[in-house]
C-alpha cells in the first residue's frame, strides 16, 4: 500500500448508512484503486453524513489500518477531516513509525470544523505531534496549517530547543514540497493582521514564528503553496524567507488577487485606507528601483510593513530568477479586467519584472472579464457560448467565420459576443500579457523557440453557482499566439482527467 487519504469525512457517534460502494461495516471506508495507487476514500459528507459507530472506535480502526501498512506507506493525507477535534491528539499518539513515508499532509483551508486546537503544534517539544515529525524528519512533502507549527511561547529549555532545531535542520535538507494554509475568510486577505484580542495576537505570533523559525531555515524547497486568508505582508515575508531555496514553483491562492490590487468603482466601496495601507497598483511599481538580490547566506530579517516597497513579482524575480519555472496566482477580488485600459496599465506595472524569470514556462493568474450588456450581466450566455463552441455539432463558432461585411453589420449582443470567441480572446490576452513574459529571443535556439503556457482564470456567474473557467494560450516571441486551449469549466471531464493525471503531492 502506497497512500492513504482521509478526505471530507465526518466523525460522529451515529451509524453509517448503507451505500452502493459497500463500505466496510466498521470503518465506513471504501477502497478504490486509482492511478496505480491504493487510496482509502470514505463516502462524501454530502452523500453519507454519518459514518462509523463511534468516534474513538473509528480512530482505533483507522490507526489499525495504518499500522498494517506501516512498512510500505509513503503518503498520509488528512484532507478536511471534520469532527475529531477532541480526539486528534489521541490519534497521533497511536500512530506507528512509517519508515517509507515521504508525504504528510493535513489541510483545512476551506471547510469549517477542521481546524486544530491552538495547543496542537507540530514543533512543540514533548507533544505527540513533535514526536511524530521527529520520527519522520526525512519526508519530502509537508502540508500543515501555518498557525500550528509553533506554540506562542518558546520552551525555556536548552536541550528541547536544540532538539527542535535539529529536526528542522533535517527537514530543511529533505523537504522539496511545502504547503501552508489558513482558514479562508470571506473578507479576504488583509494587508496586515490588526487583530486586537488575545487570541488574534497569539495566532499572529504563531504564524510569524513559522516564517522566521521554519521557512527561513529551508534550503532545498522546490515548490511552495500558500493558501487561505494569510495576511499579504506575511505571504510576502514567506517568499522572502525562502531565499536559500531553488524554488521552481510558487502557488498562492486566496480570495484577493495575490500580486496586487486593481481599483474599480465596485471594489472601491469595500476598501478602507484607515490603516494607512495603499493599493499595490497605486504605488506605481514601474517607477520603483529593481529589487537587489539578497545573499542566501545572510540572516533573514522579516519586515511586516503594511505597504510593500516592491511588488511581489519583483521580490520573486530578485531571489528566484534563475530557477522559477511556474507561477500560479489565484484570487478574483481586485483582479484586473482584461478589457479595462486602466487595469491593463496597472497589470503592466505589477508584472514589470516578470521578464527576469528566464526559465518561466507556466504562468497562471486570475483575471476579470466584464460581460455586461445593456446593464445586464451576460456571464451565463458567454459560458454557454464557450461550451457550445467546443461541441462539433454546435453552430456557436459561426459568429467569427461569417463574411466580413456581414460581421461588420452585426449589431447588439451578437456583435459583442464576437469579442469572447477563443481566437479573439487569445490575441487580446497575448497583447496584454505577452510583452511582460520572458519570451524574447536570446542567443541559442532553445530560447528562440520558447513559449510560455499562460492560463487565465475567470470567475463566471451562473444561475445556480459560480464557476471558474480556465483559458490557455501559448504565447511566443513578439506576443504571438502559438496555440489556444478554449475556456473550460470546473466540471469539464477532460480537464478533470488532466488535473488528476498531472497531480503531484498537492
Amino acid at each position: 500500500m502506497q497512500a492513504i487519504r482521509l478526505r471530507r469525512c465526518n466523525i460522529c457517534e451515529e451509524r453509517l448508512a448503507e451505500d452502493e460502494d459497500d463500505p466496510d461495516p466498521v470503518t465506513g471506508f471504501s477502497v478504490m484503486d486509482e492511478v496505480n495507487e491504493q487510496h482509502f476514500e470514505p463516502p462524501s459528507c454530502d452523500q453519507v453524513p454519518h459514518p462509523s459507530p463511534s468516534q474513538p472506535a473509528l480512530i482505533r480502526n483507522f490507526v489499525d489500518l495504518l499500522t498494517v501498512s506501516a512498512e510500505t506507506l509513503t503518503s498520509l493525507n488528512l484532507d478536511w477531516v471534520v469532527g475529531w477535534h477532541d480526539n486528534f491528539e489521541g490519534f497521533w499518539k497511536r500512530l506507528p513509525t512509517f519508515p517509507s513515508l515521504q508525504a504528510l499532509q493535513f489541510r483545512h483551508a476551506f471547510l469549517a470544523g477542521t481546524s486544530l486546537h491552538t495547543s496542537h503544534c507540530l514543533f512543540d517539544p514533548g507533544s505527540v505531534f513533535f514526536d511524530f515529525i521527529k520520527r519522520h524528519s526525512h519526508i519530502r512533502c509537508l502540508a500543515w496549517p501555518i498557525s500550528q507549527f509553533f506554540p506562542v511561547r518558546q520552551v525555556q529549555h536548552r536541550d528541547k530547543n536544540e532538539e527542535v532545531r535539529s529536526v528542522i535542520a533535517n527537514l530543511s535538507r529533505s523537504l522539496r514540497f511545502l504547503r501552508v494554509d489558513l482558514y479562508v475568510s470571506d473578507e479576504g486577505e488583509p494587508w496586515t493582521d490588526q487583530g486586537i484580542t488575545q487570541a488574534q495576537d497569539a495566532e499572529r505570533v504563531r504564524r510569524r514564528r513559522f516564517i522566521q523559525s521554519f521557512a527561513a531555515e529551508m534550503e532545498r524547497l522546490e515548490v511552495i503553496k500558500i493558501e487561505g486568508s494569510i495576511p499579504r505582508n506575511e505571504t510576502r515575508e514567506i517568499i522572502r524567507a525562502l531565499r536559500k531555496c531553488p524554488l521552481q514553483k510558487i502557488v498562492i491562492i486566496g480570495i484577493c488577487w495575490p500580486i496586487g490590487q486593481c481599483p474599480s468603482d465596485h471594489w472601491a466601496i469595500l476598501l478602507s485606507h484607515t490603516d494607512g495601507s495603499v493599493l499595490e497598483s497605486d504605488q506605481q511599481p514601474i517607477d520603483l528601483p529593481i529589487v537587489p538580490s539578497s545573499p542566501s547566506t545572510s540572516n533573514f530579517i522579516p519586515s511586516y510593513t503594511i505597504a510593500p516597497t516592491f511588488s511581489l513579482i519583483s521580490i520573486i524575480a530578485s531571489q528566484f530568477a534563475a530557477t522559477i519555472v511556474e507561477l500560479k496566482f489565484c484570487g478574483f477580488r481586485y483582479a484586473p479586467d482584461i478589457h479595462s485600459v486602466r487595469h491593463q496599465q496597472h497589470l503592466a506595472a505589477i508584472l514589470r519584472d516578470l521578464p527576469r524569470l528566464r526559465k518561466l514556462r507556466y504562468f497562471t493568474s486570475s483575471l476579470a472579464i466584464d460581460t455586461t450588456f445593456e446593464g445586464v450581466n451576460q456571464d451565463s450566455s458567454v459560458t454557454q457560448f464557450w461550451i457550445d463552441a467546443q461541441n462539433p455539432s454546435s453552430t456557436a463558432l459561426a459568429i467569427p467565420s461569417v463574411p466580413v461585411e456581414e460581421a461588420n453589420a452585426a449589431t447588439g449582443w451578437a456583435r459583442v459576443l464576437r469579442n469572447f470567441t477563443p481566437s479573439v480572446m487569445a490575441a487580446h490576452l497575448a497583447q496584454v500579457v505577452g510583452s511582460k513574459l520572458p519570451v524574447a529571443p536570446y542567443n541559442d535556439a532553445v530560447d528562440e523557440a520558447k513559449v510560455v503556457d499562460f492560463k487565465a482564470l475567470f470567475l463566471m456567474s451562473q444561475p445556480d453557482y459560480d464557476d471558474i473557467f480556465d483559458f490557455g494560450v501559448g504565447i511566443g516571441k513578439d506576443s504571438s499566439v502559438q496555440w489556444v486551449r478554449p475556456p473550460r469549466g470546473e466540471e469539464d471531464e477532460k480537464k478533470l482527467r488532466e488535473k488528476l493525471d498531472a497531480r503531484g503531492w498537492f
